[in-house]
């Protein structure tokens, strides 16, 4: 049974989105069923607070525990997006382009 992150509907969405991450940060990836409730619990990040880049961050990285590099790939870029100067975002994009051999000339930095 996976666990969601549980609503919090009289917080605030920053609150939701902390609670979603400090149940994230208590699972590791040691197994694909927890990498599965990290993605589910990332989602729920997302969801409650769709603007926020650290949650499209938070994604991305448990995607990446699943194999879904492009969707991962997707996420950091929507960070990015949100948060153009996101250093983490970044980071994480450019380290998993480098992975898959996908990384263009000059970096990722001027993405938009």
């Amino acid at each position: 049974m996976t666990r969601r992150c549980r609503p919090f509907s009289a917080r605030s969405p920053s609150i939701r989105t902390t609670a979603c991450r400090n149940e994230i940060s208590r699972s590791s990836f040691s197994s694909r069923t927890i990498s599965t409730t990290r993605s589910s619990h990332a989602r729920d990040a997302v969801r409650l607070t769709p603007n926020d880049p650290a949650a499209h961050n938070l994604l991305g990285l448990a995607l990446i525990g699943q194999q879904k590099i492009d969707e991962a790939i997707a996420e950091f870029r929507a960070s990015l997006a949100l948060q153009p100067g996101n250093n983490d975002a970044a980071g994480y994009l450019e380290r998993t382009l480098k992975a898959t051999s996908a990384l263009a000339p000059g970096g990722v930095r001027g993405l938009p």
